[in-house]
């Protein structure tokens, strides 16, 4: 939940206003290894933040650092979608579509390991 609020309050702060200059950042960064570079590494930074957070509120590792990653990856995700997106919806609307379907996605490991770890075979009902 954390992560999913430090999400949201960061796609707050994206404005209509902004998505055609993202739209043409995107473009800029997907031609040069050095900005592709520079881009992996402010998100580095930003879920190094994210993790800190978590462990100042009480969250241990691994789920911290798992959670931080995530959370980067579904903003990732979220803007890359709103800036290629005419519809007008605003950056939070994929925010919540992404963390959504990240957390649907960790659900379905956890499903495919609870088959994988069960004894003789005996998977769950899938």
């Amino acid at each position: 939940e954390a992560v999913g609020a430090a999400v949201f309050a960061l796609a707050d702060t994206f404005t209509e206003d902004r998505r055609e200059m993202g739209r043409q950042l995107l473009v800029v960064i997907g031609k040069s290894a050095e900005l592709q570079e520079r881009a992996a590494y402010k998100r580095s930074v930003l879920a190094d933040a994210m993790d800190g957070a978590l462990r100042e509120r009480g969250a241990a590792e691994p789920a911290a650092s798992v959670a931080a990653d995530l959370g980067v990856r579904a903003f990732g995700g979220a803007f890359a979608r709103w800036t290629g997106a005419a519809d007008g919806r605003a950056l939070a609307e994929f925010a919540g579509e992404e963390l959504a379907r990240l957390r649907g996605a960790i659900t379905e490991l956890g499903r495919h390991r609870e088959s994988v770890d069960a004894p003789d075979g005996a998977g769950t009902a899938d």
